[in-house]
């Protein structure tokens, strides 16, 4: 991997978190659409796929299948409420701590392990307290603050504060969001059939665990120091 790739690498895990983040925190709208049908979102893609995310292009495709008619948005939206809002019963709840648990209750103390993983790295969610911390859309907008400073401490020549972001963020991956992606994405298939959001979870699982490996190259080329998993 040369240091070229590796800022392409970088900045491209930036926009994929970006979206993702953006695709699960709110409904959808025309910007999200466009974003996912551009020819910019393919280039990302397609770049993974040089790096070895063999599988990415045809899940992007899938997804875009759920964007080819004029009422795909009015659709994606009312999807979107049914799965994740309400006001019925979520079928497929969004919260890690209920997939981890088995238990339908909100803000149960395996919250406390995802908070603390925001404030060891100095955040803390947009809407805290009023959202549980564990949401999947928090979540994913955590790897994307992540992978910003991560793009930005690497191109302002801050190593140590890159390596340390990325350490942040392999960690999260291991013990949080990977935990329970794959059950949100069967449990969304189970319950809702084939859909657009059941493809972007699987979308979304794939490319984070594609990520963990670029992690672990990144951190190998650029910070051999800290190739030790345990950063």
């Amino acid at each position: 991997m040369t240091m070229d790739t590796m800022d392409l690498l970088l900045v491209n895990r930036r926009f994929m978190y970006a979206v993702l983040a953006r695709a699960f925190c709110e409904e959808p709208d025309l910007l999200l659409l466009k974003i996912l049908a551009g020819d910019h979102m393919s280039d990302e893609v397609s770049l993974l796929k040089e790096e070895g995310w063999k599988e990415g292009i045809d899940l992007l495709h899938s997804l875009r299948g759920y964007l080819d008619d004029e009422g795909s948005l009015l659709s994606l939206r009312g999807e979107y409420t049914k799965l994740f809002v309400g006001p019925q019963t979520l079928l497929a709840p969004p919260w890690e701590s209920v997939h981890i648990t088995g238990k339908r209750v909100l803000f149960l103390p395996e919250v406390l392990n995802v908070r603390e993983a925001y404030r060891e790295a100095g955040f803390l969610p947009a809407r805290f307290p009023v959202v549980s911390d564990d949401h999947i859309g928090l979540e994913l907008d955590f790897m994307e603050k992540l992978a910003q400073e991560a793009y930005e401490t690497w191109q302002a020549r801050r190593s140590d504060e890159c390596a340390k972001r990325l350490c942040q963020a392999e960690s999260f991956l291991k013990t949080h969001l990977l935990c329970w992606i794959d059950d949100l994405a069967q449990s969304i298939l189970t319950n809702y059939g084939e859909s657009f959001y059941g493809e972007m979870t699987a979308f979304a699982s794939s490319f984070m665990k594609h990520d963990l490996e670029t992690i672990g190259r990144i951190r190998a080329v650029a910070f051999p120091e800290l190739s030790d998993p345990s950063c």
